[in-house]
């Protein structure tokens, strides 16, 4: 197996409000590899698989005050594009202390 080289740009923009009860906004990014791909041999076969070259994400989330130290999250992902995916959620509660 030969190794896999990638060289990913991405242009993103990004946007967002926050509010006295939390925050919350939105990212587009725009992704290209000039590099990648990858080959593997076995037994006589060779296989060779080109990289993925543009793709787009898109982003929502926010985050929502619930006491003096603790936050919820939340944020919704999606790719479009060479590479494509069904929804990514993330969500979790955060403590400071």
């Amino acid at each position: 197996m030969d190794a896999a080289n990638h060289f990913i740009t991405r242009l993103g923009i990004a946007a967002g409000r926050e509010t006295k009860h939390g925050n919350y906004y939105a990212k587009a990014s725009y992704y290209h590899d000039f590099a990648g791909g990858g080959s593997i041999s076995f037994d006589g076969y060779d296989y060779e698989r080109d990289a993925a070259k543009n793709w787009a994400e898109l982003t929502l989330g926010g985050d929502v005050k619930l006491g003096k130290s603790c936050r919820a999250y939340g944020e919704i992902s999606k790719y479009f594009g060479d590479v494509s995916n069904s929804l990514n959620y993330d969500i979790g509660v955060r403590w400071s202390f």
